[in-house]
């Protein structure tokens, strides 16, 4: 790939590095609906959004996939699989139009074989979407709707490589990222945008103050 500028993860990896994926990815391209790829299926590669928004859902026992994170520009997904040569564990869709780089699992192999460190900067990736995995696990155990819904905001907001005051989700998005009701989620959302946290647009919410709601996970909003 050429004229490319590094992004999310990649940016803060050595110039060396950067010119090592960079060349050996290629660009693809997702219309809107398409999956990126399926759970359960084989590991293809590595991942890396460049333009629009993703879907990341998990396949419940019934079978229907629930939400659990929008990403956007800059995120970049799928190298777990890559060295523990396990199944896909999430379902990744196309909810815009969307671009990505992709690197192959034998040249993500050939770039930690090229230089003895490289393969450290695979793991901090790894590690990076382990904490967000971890942020998620945290939310369930909280106890009440509000809070669940203020850290669903903290996960879709801070979680991306390029913070952007609004957060491009629907309230139904937000109730199954919190896997609360939506019914839920509507009054909650009503009582954080009372107290000065929010505002809520049509199919988005404007993070106003993210310090103050940062302050609030984890406790009712009054």
């Amino acid at each position: 790939m050429e004229n490319f500028s590094p992004l999310g993860w990649l940016k803060s990896m050595t110039p060396e590095f950067q010119d090592e994926v960079i060349t050996r990815a290629r660009l693809v391209s997702f219309d809107r609906g398409m999956p990126i790829y399926l759970q359960g299926e084989d590991a293809g590669g590595l991942f890396g959004l460049i333009e629009g928004i993703l879907e990341v859902s998990i396949v419940q026992a019934s079978g229907q996939p629930a939400l659990i994170y929008l990403a956007r520009r800059g995120w970049w997904f799928g190298a777990l699989e890559i060295f523990t040569q396990g199944p896909r564990r999430f379902q990744i869709e196309a909810r815009t139009d969307c671009k990505l780089m992709f690197l192959s699992s034998g040249q993500v192999r050939q770039i930690c074989r090229a230089g003895p460190d490289n393969w450290e900067a695979f793991a901090q990736l790894m590690c990076a979407n382990y904490e967000s995995m971890a942020a998620a696990v945290a939310m369930m155990r909280l106890p009440s709707p509000e809070a669940r819904i203020i850290r669903a905001l903290q996960i879709l907001y801070f979680r991306q490589s390029e913070t952007e005051e609004t957060v491009e989700a629907t309230q139904s998005d937000i109730a199954s990222v919190a896997n609360v009701s939506i019914r839920a989620a509507a009054s909650a959302l009503a009582q954080i945008e009372r107290a000065g946290l929010i505002r809520r647009g049509y199919r988005n919410v404007t993070i106003l103050d993210p310090a103050l709601l940062s302050e609030a996970a984890g406790s009712d909003i009054k």
